[in-house]
């Protein structure tokens, strides 16, 4: 050889052949090359050839043939090593074949190991040695090589076919693709190759866009060539071109957005609209959008040129298809730069929130408005790129670019702005469910160690949704791959197994079907609230032993780690917290009447209750002495307010610890012995506590002042009362009309909250376990058990002409007869407990 080309020839004085005859030239080979080609070359020294291969790279043996028909008496074989190669060829086994051999057909297209799109068409094609015999060609298909479907049958006279691919069990699929020559008199010939169906793309660029959404179903958008493809996953893929454009973006399970040409394109499955085009020379980046009862709000920008300047414009869009309406507001105007791809999100409410970037200055830019409200404008750093927007748990977050880092900064809806925190290295970044961010490699937030990283893993240009089971979107050399992966939301994480500790507090409540739950973890106080789905977790600063109430708004009490007490108001303008100037000795207790606060505490020597709509103006109850403890507020049916704590007299080994009860503006009178008490007050009123023995003692009441008796409900401590349940550590019992059930509860120390109904209640407890604050919830049929009111005759509750039995509001009122008398009793607890008739 000469150095770039390296020959080993046979037949260097020539191989006689039969002129204008077919030979086959067959044979393997296998190559080691970092540089250069191997391949076996057949001539007549006329300048006719043939050759087979053109192996590069590291390969395996290899068996390939090629055919060729001299125009001369005599051939060589040359077995060459060609452009320059570095590292080694093996050439074995070659044979020229004289062509005596029976018709065969021959798979032209597809290749060996071609990969096609999914649900794409495939173009067939194959030659044959046809001696006039042929009847027809079939096609089939198969996943293993063994089990063959049908796909078409092909006339004599064709050599090709354009076929729809099969649809496939996973992705990637390996498929095989047999094409049969088949003959009159059965003699039937085959040849097969091996494809591989996938997810072709060409970019998951645009950060700002959302490209894969999974409600229930998992469905995305991506490009290949100048077209735009919309796949899902419903147990098996499917896949399907939208249009032909670009920059596509996911706004529902088939609702999308696009770009083609100049033009905003919005599919929403059936239909197509154009919401925006662009005047002559423009740039319209790839739109970013949401739906909210039935209406389409989208974000984009246009990069304009004209006459005497030039500049780019954040647009936004409102678009209403059942009538067509659109409208639009410009929120940003600038006089150069490129598009800045913005990004938009929607609060749970129907709020639009918007992000972008100038490129001029760096500044993140954040726009607000409520839902048939106005636009507020903000900015949230001051230097950056590729912002995105994602709205969860009542809480906006933003992330973005700079210097290769990625930043995080977040608010409550009605809230301010947190600190802006740095996150991980990575670029274009994507955040949810509030806490994963698809920096490379992903990282997700937890208590108390802040930004985690999950993976080594390079997920670069991934696309991500989902709240605790996350959907991740990304490349894979020429594929799109789609991975799952479930991460524990960090929102109920604690540390603390008295998170929910103080029987005489409330942690959790309940109005008109919201909850709004406190709770202690790594030394703070935790707010999280449920309204048809769940808030974040809130700190509301560094504390113990909080206790919270709903009225027209949401009010915690808590005490900071030296014993003062914190009091926090929480409504629609923010969080807001005042810090008490003095001490306190037991936990304190918060309950609410409409937009009345009543706070309960104990110092040294004294109980007090404070009463207030505003700390302005405090009505304060105050009972002094010594040794007063564990305050406990409940409201009844009528309003009122329920108080008990205990105090313990006498010195020494020889104290006596008791119980009292009262209604706040009255007076307070004893109702047991013992100490931690705790009430609960509704239709009728609960008072538990335990004796200095460690068994649950309990009273009832009813709303007039009808004392019910004393009855041991069980051992424990710390009791929780709840009408017809009642609560200790890892254990729950429940009256059932005659005894009380007990059973095992999973929750350490547990907060309860009763919500009364007309047939039936339901218990709701907050408790600890495994390292998160857990919520129970039992409902339960009131308790049908009635005591025995006296009557001497059958028909003491008959006739059927009339009514004996009725309610007004909260109370039952019975009407009976007995001993030539009229009897008449009520109930304020549903038929629990009845008054003397």
């Amino acid at each position: 050889g000469d150095g770039s080309r390296w020959y080993w020839r046979v037949g260097q004085g020539g191989i006689p052949v039969v002129r204008g005859e077919t030979y086959w030239l067959c044979g393997w080979i296998r190559t080691d090359f970092t540089q250069g080609k191997a391949k076996l070359v057949i001539g007549d020294y006329l300048g006719n050839s043939a050759h087979f291969d053109n192996l590069t790279g590291r390969t395996s043996w290899r068996y390939a043939y090629a055919s060729f028909v001299p125009q001369n008496d005599s051939v060589r074989i040359s077995a060459m090593i060609i452009d320059s190669a570095q590292g080694r060829a093996w050439f074995d086994h070659f044979s020229l074949i004289k062509d005596t051999l029976p018709p065969r057909v021959l798979v032209l297209s597809p290749e060996e190991g071609e990969r096609f799109m999914v649900n794409d068409n495939l173009h067939l094609s194959w030659h044959t040695h046809d001696d006039g015999t042929i009847d027809h060609f079939e096609v089939y298909y198969s996943f293993d090589g063994i089990n063959w479907t049908g796909m078409a049958v092909v006339e004599k006279d064709k050599r090709d076919t354009v076929l729809s691919l099969p649809s496939v069990p996973s992705i990637p699929q390996e498929v095989y693709i047999r094409i049969d020559e088949v003959r009159p008199y059965g003699n039937i010939l085959s040849d097969t190759v091996k494809i591989v169906e996938t997810y072709l793309f060409s970019t998951l660029d645009y950060n700002n866009q959302r490209k894969i959404i999974a409600p229930d179903t998992v469905h995305w958008v991506y490009t290949y060539g100048n077209k735009v493809y919309h796949a899902f996953y419903d147990g098996e893929y499917h896949a399907g071109v939208i249009d032909y454009g670009s920059k596509p973006s996911v706004v529902a399970s088939h609702s999308f957005l696009y770009v083609k040409d100049r033009k905003v394109i919005y599919y929403d499955g059936g239909d197509r609209f154009t919401l925006h085009e662009g005047p002559p020379l423009s740039q319209v980046s790839g739109p970013s959008g949401a739906l909210y009862k039935g209406r389409l709000h989208f974000v984009f920008d246009v990069a304009w040129e004209g006459v005497d300047r030039s500049g780019y414009d954040v647009i936004y869009g409102v678009f209403n298809p059942s009538t067509g309406s659109l409208e639009f507001d410009t929120l940003g105007s600038y006089r150069w730069g490129p598009p800045t791809s913005s990004c938009l999100s929607l609060d749970s409410l129907g709020g639009v929130h918007v992000v972008w970037t100038r490129p001029s200055s760096g500044y993140i830019f954040y726009a607000w408005k409520p839902d048939g409200g106005d636009w507020s404008f903000d900015t949230v750093s001051t230097s950056g790129s590729h912002p995105f927007v994602d709205f969860h748990g009542d809480f906006v977050h933003v992330v973005w670019e700079r210097d290769g880092t990625i930043y995080h900064r977040k608010r409550w809806i009605y809230g301010d702005w947190e600190r802006e925190e740095a996150v991980w290295s990575g670029s274009s970044p994507q955040i949810a469910g509030g806490y994963l961010v698809n920096a490379s490699p992903f990282v997700y937030w937890t208590y108390p160690d802040g930004w985690m990283n999950r993976t080594s893993y390079d997920y670069s240009s991934s696309r991500i949704c989902g709240d605790s089971l996350f959907r991740v979107l990304y490349p894979e050399g020429d594929e799109l791959r789609l991975l799952s992966f479930v991460i524990s939301p960090p929102w109920f994480m604690s540390d603390d197994t008295l998170a929910t500790f103080g029987n005489n507090q409330r942690k959790v409540c309940e109005k008109n079907g919201r909850l709004d739950v406190v709770f202690t973890g790594y030394d703070k106080v935790f707010y999280r609230y449920f309204n048809g789905y769940w808030s974040e977790s809130m700190v509301l600063g560094d504390g113990i032993l909080p206790s919270v109430s709903r009225g027209r708004y949401t009010s915690v009490v808590y005490l900071t780690s030296d014993s003062f007490p914190v009091y926090v108001k929480i409504d629609e303008e923010g969080i807001r917290d005042t810090l008490f100037d003095f001490k306190v000795t037991s936990p304190p207790a918060c309950e609410m009447v409409k937009d009345t606060v009543y706070l309960g505490f104990t110092d040294k020597d004294s109980v007090f209750f404070w009463k207030f709509i505003s700390l302005s103006q405090v009505e304060k109850y105050g009972i002094r002495g010594l040794w007063y403890g564990c305050p406990s507020l409940s409201k009844d049916a009528s309003g009122k307010v329920h108080a008990v704590y205990h105090r313990v007299r006498g010195r020494g080994i020889v104290r006596l610890t008791t119980v009292y009860h009262g209604v706040l503006g009255g007076s307070f009178e004893e109702v047991g012995e013992g100490l931690n008490p705790s009430v609960c007050a509704s239709g009728i009123v609960d008072i538990s506590w335990q004796t200095t023995s460690s068994f649950i003692m309990r009273r009832t009441f009813s709303l007039t002042g009808e004392d019910y008796g004393e009855e041991r409900v069980g051992s424990g401590e710390y009791p929780v009362a709840l009408i017809y349940g009642n609560a200790v550590d890892t254990v729950l019992r429940v009256w059932d009309g005659n005894a009380w059930r007990e059973s095992f509860i999973p929750l350490r120390y547990p907060s309860g909250f009763f919500v009364s109904g007309l047939v039936d209640y339901e218990l709701i407890l907050l408790g600890w376990q495994d390292g998160r604050v857990r919520i129970y919830r039992l409902k339960e049929n009131l308790p049908s058990h009635l005591p025995f009111l006296s009557t001497d005759v059958p028909y003491g509750t008959g006739y059927n002409n009339a009514g004996r039995l009725a309610m007004l509001r909260d109370t039952l009122y019975l009407a009976y007869t007995s001993s030539g008398k009229v009897f008449l009793s009520y109930s304020t607890d549903l038929g629990r407990h009845w008054s003397y008739p």
